[in-house]
């Protein structure tokens, strides 16, 4: 019966160091990786805030860059027929004959 309590308290020992070695690596890791506070990285974080609050909204589906005077005449150099204007024919068209049976 004695040497069953020695070896209980032996195991809760082994145990115990176990739990000490894995909160001085755990301690030892955080130390090791810790970064370094850089104020440079919260000075660019608040200037891209402050230029997203200044720029106007513009909806989801609306590409203002594709509206530019440069982007157009980008287009009309590079690809002239580009623009395909749809021209509306000046009268009707002729109403279909229809065959009498």
């Amino acid at each position: 019966m004695l040497k069953r309590a020695e070896e209980e308290l032996l195991v809760e020992f082994e145990q115990f160091e176990r739990d000490l070695k894995v909160e001085e690596i755990s301690k030892e890791v955080v130390e090791e990786f810790q970064f370094l506070k850089d104020d440079s990285v919260d000075e660019f974080a608040g200037q891209l805030k402050q230029e997203k609050q200044n720029q106007r909204l513009w909806a989801v589906h609306i590409h203002p860059q594709f509206t530019c005077d440069w982007f157009i005449q980008g287009l009309d150099f590079v690809a002239p027929g580009w623009r395909n204007e749809f021209q509306r024919p000046r009268t009707p068209p002729p109403l279909r004959k229809t065959k009498k049976k």
